[in-house]
């Protein structure tokens, strides 16, 4: 199964996580916490005919709850799905 081929439907949405990483002043990336989950991530997949009622669309930052959704696993990679309704605040794709 390949992300691209995925439809979401009823008020869903795909989200990949930002990685929590901390950066020193000489540019190292060092993560945060261990075990901290994520709280932003950008939107690879919504439901067009109710997310997009409330601003959301592909490509977009979003800022959510450290403990909504449901986790996936696909090609390797950690994605969440989401309600549209569990998100705090976006920045819209320019």
């Amino acid at each position: 199964m390949k992300v691209e081929d995925i439809e979401v439907a009823n008020g869903w949405m795909l989200v990949k996580p930002f990685n929590p990483l901390g950066m020193t002043e000489g540019g190292i990336e060092l993560p945060l916490q261990k075990h901290e989950k994520p709280n932003k991530g950008k939107v690879i997949c919504v439901d067009d005919d109710d997310c997009e009622l409330h601003g959301f669309y592909k490509g977009d930052t979003v800022i959510f709850s450290k403990f909504a959704g449901n986790t996936i696993k696909i090609d390797d990679i950690d994605y969440i799905w989401l309600r549209c309704q569990d998100i705090f605040g976006f920045v819209p794709s320019s």
